[in-house]
């Protein structure tokens, strides 16, 4: 037993500090993103579908597009995740938001732990597909449309879902 413990231990250990040396150096680690495919060297560079997702931000930044109608979009214009395999993966309207819109490595920033790395500054191949600005409008947004689900009751917060708006307004 004590052993297998030392073993398991040591594998944690080795596999921490190689996650880590990825991280300092910024190596795509096992992160697909979309839009991008990892290069040899273990960098994100933007793939084909660049364009398009750059298209699907704007979508929902300025011309106030719904989730599903940008997911179709992506879809229709083969923005997705490539595994090494080759199996594509594309957007789910549901997830878009833990997906994309909340990712800040779609403006440079990449988290890891209590780490963060810009991009810019650490991959010779990275382009941001929007601004920092336009990252914090984008928050802004998301935040507006969640408050605006909520009706507030004597200091207390009741959450109403669209569909529940609706019948209160009458529709």
């Amino acid at each position: 037993f004590v052993f297998s413990k030392q073993y398991s231990d040591k594998l944690s250990e080795d596999s921490s500090r190689g996650s880590n040396t990825k991280f300092q150096d910024w190596k795509a680690l096992w992160y697909k993103k979309f839009g991008y495919h990892v290069d040899d060297f273990g960098y994100h560079t933007p793939s084909i579908s660049f364009p398009a997702l750059r298209k699907a931000f704007e979508m929902k930044i300025y011309e106030d597009c719904t989730d599903e109608q940008i997911a179709l979009y992506m879809k229709k214009n083969n923005v997705c995740k490539i595994a090494k395999d080759g199996t594509m993966t594309f957007p789910d309207a549901k997830k878009l938001k833990s997906q994309l819109w909340t990712d800040s490595f779609y403006y440079g920033a990449f988290k890891y732990g209590n780490g963060i790395r810009n991009l810019k500054e650490v991959n010779p191949h990275y382009e941001p597909v929007i601004t920092e600005d336009e990252y914090r409008m984008l928050l802004r947004k998301i935040q507006k449309r969640e408050e605006a689900r909520i009706i507030k009751f004597d200091d207390e917060k009741a959450y109403v879902f669209p569909f529940e708006e609706k019948l209160l307004r009458g529709e």
